[in-house]
């Protein structure tokens, strides 16, 4: 489970998958995109007037933190491979 505070454990969930990280980026890439359709689904509700602003800002700051968080991590990826990449052998 990811530990973003203020989300609830249902909506970050991602299993321990015996496929390493390959894997869990699918399912982090998988999580991402169903919180970015809730977010969308939420702010087109708002514009249509189905739904308050309350909750259609919870979903896009979960959508905006996840996406972080993802880029976050495909930058640390790239850093370490980079360091592999010039190391002397």
């Amino acid at each position: 489970m990811l530990g973003l505070s203020g989300m609830g454990a249902a909506d970050m969930r991602v299993p321990a998958a015996p496929g390493g990280f390959a894997r869990a980026a699918g399912d982090f890439a998988r999580v991402l995109e169903e919180l970015l359709g809730r977010a969308g689904g939420s702010a087109l509700a708002l514009a249509e007037g189905r739904a308050d602003v309350h909750s259609a800002v919870i979903d896009l700051e979960r959508a905006r933190v996840a996406l972080e968080l993802v880029l976050t991590v495909r930058d640390r990826v790239l850093e370490a491979y980079r360091e592999v990449m010039h190391m002397q052998v």
